[in-house]
């Protein structure tokens, strides 16, 4: 029963969040909207991918290299845990940053964005309920 609730309040909360972000005027101005995304743009190779997260305001990065522990602040999934969605080059990592860390390497980073904005992250649907940080490949 208690499953089912969250499964079907989940279901809404991502239903509200489509309708939101697909009315007219939701975000499309520059003036009004207010940018919640971070952007790294070309990353020092020299310096860890854990230490560069660190850097984005509203991330919290506790550990060290691999095992890093990533959080959007202020980001909560009922279903999933806390840990934010990766996107490499468009594709979706379930493993997390260590698996990250497995098939990217600092130097070949072009651009590292986070999203926090629940229209930004909408449509990685569930699964970016605790943030998205897309790294694009250079």
């Amino acid at each position: 029963m208690k499953s089912s609730f969250l499964i079907l309040s989940t279901f809404l909360f991502c239903m509200i969040v489509a309708c939101k972000s697909s009315q007219p005027g939701y975000g499309s101005s520059a003036s009004a909207k207010t940018d919640t995304s971070s952007n790294i743009n070309n990353p020092d190779p020299a310096i860890d991918l854990a230490d560069h997260l660190r850097t984005v305001p509203g991330l919290s990065v506790s550990g060290q290299g691999r095992y890093a522990k990533v959080e959007v602040r202020g980001m909560t999934s009922f279903a999933a845990g806390t840990q934010p969605l990766f996107v490499v080059d468009g594709s979706q990592i379930t493993g997390g940053l260590d698996e990250v860390y497995s098939l990217v390497s600092v130097a070949d980073i072009r651009n590292i964005r986070v999203l926090k904005n629940p229209a930004d992250i909408g449509i990685y649907g569930l699964r970016g309920s605790n943030g998205v940080i897309e790294i694009n490949l250079k």
